[in-house]
């Protein structure tokens, strides 16, 4: 008696509630969150890649801006040291056509008591200031060394190559 009632119940409540529809309903909504999670995850897949784009590019900029810095350092360095050696030619060239015409015959400090500075070099020797030695700047069709391998040091200042006699006609 008790199971024609349940069945009975049962079937009244299976027609108010329409538990096939239900099913239908449920299985619908169920297959529109898993195509929703489905197209988060790509999302999140494609956000994550485009972040680690950006990231990459980023860094490579980075790396060409200090790349670029270095170079206009380095340029602007050779500029100031190529505009020095011409004032300093310019300064001992006008001194030397009031003077004799000679080369300067001062010598530099420390050195006061050896023979007076006969040299063959057209560039005058600040009484003062020594430059040190260095060697001679690459010729312009050399290309510059990578930023790889000597990247904080500055390469030497142009030096203009000593020559045998004046380039200028004695004065008169």
């Amino acid at each position: 008696m008790f199971a024609i009632f349940s069945q009975a119940q049962n079937d009244d409540f299976s027609v108010i509630f329409n538990l096939e529809d239900y099913k239908s309903s449920r299985e619908k909504s169920y297959k529109q969150i898993e195509a929703a999670i489905a197209k988060f995850r790509e999302i999140k897949d494609n956000i994550n890649e485009g972040l680690k784009f950006y990231v990459t590019l980023q860094d490579a900029i980075t790396n060409v801006k200090q790349q670029s810095n270095d170079f206009v350092m380095t340029r602007n360095i050779q500029c100031r040291e190529m505009i020095e050696d011409v004032q300093r030619q310019v300064a001992g060239l006008s001194f030397q056509d009031k003077n004799t015409g000679g080369y300067n015959n001062y010598p530099s400090v420390g050195n006061q008591n050896q023979r007076s500075n006969t040299q063959t070099d057209p560039r005058p020797q600040a009484p003062y200031y020594q430059q040190p030695e260095q060697p001679p700047a690459p010729a312009y069709g050399q290309a510059p060394p990578p930023y790889g391998s000597a990247h904080h040091q500055s390469p030497p200042p142009y030096q203009i190559p000593p020559t045998s006699a004046s380039p200028y006609p004695p004065p008169q």
